[in-house]
């Protein structure tokens, strides 16, 4: 469904390079004593219809945001355990 509206901005789904590189970035700016990088095994899960993005290191998940419908990415303070589980579709 297209929007007709003038003047109303169409959101387009951003890229899953570009939601990796938003999440690396906020978690190098969020973090305090940072001890991994994130990995080229990061990247896009999704869990019951909702989009995450996994930063993972060497040692395993660093980090985990969920891409809200709005754009924004939100750090999980805990997040699915399908997704440690390795059961998250990719």
């Amino acid at each position: 469904m297209t929007n007709t509206k003038p003047g109303v901005p169409i959101r387009l789904f951003p890229s899953e390079a570009e939601l990796t590189r938003r999440a690396s970035a906020a978690y190098y700016r969020s973090a305090d004593n940072i001890t991994d990088q994130p990995t080229n095994k990061s990247g896009l899960r999704t869990h019951n219809g909702r989009v995450y993005v996994v930063l993972e290191g060497h040692t395993g998940i660093l980090a985990v945001y969920r891409f809200h419908n709005y754009g924004q990415l939100r750090a999980m303070r805990r997040w699915p355990k399908e997704i440690e589980a390795g059961r998250a579709t990719r």
